[in-house]
């Protein structure tokens, strides 16, 4: 052993490979304890919302059209939540939303309840929402403002003491928008047969006009879209959601750049870097 020992060279790079070594395991659990400690969402199990089968459908079929859940009261407070298929999947681009997104539903939510007109519903098909659910018991205030919402009808549901509304526009994750003397048609909307997650190839219409496709997510510079003729164009709406102008006629691919990914590559990087130091070098003999 000592023969062995002595014909390796121990210096600087052993050092230096324990401490990428323990970056490399930390790095991971400080990020996975920032995100418990920052988001009150993380790993959180909550009861699922009863909802009427047929917006349950909506939300797991092919037009991923959500659902918003209402609770409370205008004296109390109104809570709410966003009920998509079967819940956010863990791995997903989105898994988490961003405070911005958070804040702009937020928004969206106080103006529907507040002055619902059709600028506030409008702004629901940004987020993908085709349908509002009120839990029992349902405060008169809120009834009375969506019963007067332009662009919502009111709905059947299972609980006789809830109330629902579907939006008259059709609703969906992903929509292409044609323009009318440059404003988007939401009446006219086609809805398009998106992935779950919204990154990935997206089939689209033959179309003259000019026209917009729109995603139920937050406007981020890591959208991307590229078509037959290259990268789309990307616009915001007025809700804050990502949007692509004038797609091309056929598949557009749809792409997140997701700093969770980068996040594991830095980590590889690492710890294939520490290998390598940790290595000993066989020390020449003269």
């Amino acid at each position: 052993v000592s023969d062995f020992l002595a014909g390796r060279s121990f210096g600087w790079r052993q050092p230096v490979a324990v401490g990428a070594s323990a970056v490399a395991a930390l790095v991971p659990l400080a990020g996975a304890v920032w995100w418990v400690i920052d988001d009150d969402t993380a790993l959180r199990r909550t009861d699922p919302v009863p909802v009427p089968v047929y917006l349950a459908a909506q939300a797991s079929g092919p037009e991923q059209s959500a659902t918003l859940v209402l609770s409370g009261s205008t004296a109390d407070g109104v809570g709410y939540e966003i009920v998509r298929d079967d819940g956010t999947r863990l791995g997903e681009e989105t898994v988490l939303p961003e405070q911005s997104e958070v804040e702009r539903m937020d928004r969206a939510v106080a103006d529907l309840l507040s002055a619902p007109d059709a600028a506030a519903v409008s702004a629901l098909l940004d987020h993908g929402i085709g349908a509002v659910y009120a839990s029992p018991p349902v405060d008169a205030s809120v009834a009375s403002a969506l019963d007067g919402a332009a662009g919502l009808t009111r709905a059947g549901t299972t609980a006789p003491e809830a109330r629902a509304w579907q939006t008259v526009a059709p609703s969906g994750a992903a929509r292409l928008l044609p323009l009318t003397d440059g404003a988007v048609n939401v009446d006219r909307a086609a809805i398009l047969d998106a992935p779950p997650s919204l990154s990935g190839s997206i089939a689209i219409p033959a179309g003259a006009e000019p026209r917009q496709m729109h995603l139920a997510a937050g406007a981020s510079d890591r959208w991307s879209a590229t078509g037959s003729g290259g990268p789309l164009e990307a616009v915001a709406t007025g809700s804050g959601t990502q949007a692509f102008a004038n797609p091309d006629d056929g598949q557009v691919t749809v792409s997140y750049d997701s700093s969770h990914r980068r996040w594991l590559l830095l980590h590889l990087a690492i710890a294939v870097v520490a290998v390598v130091i940790a290595l000993p070098g066989r020390r020449r003999q003269p």
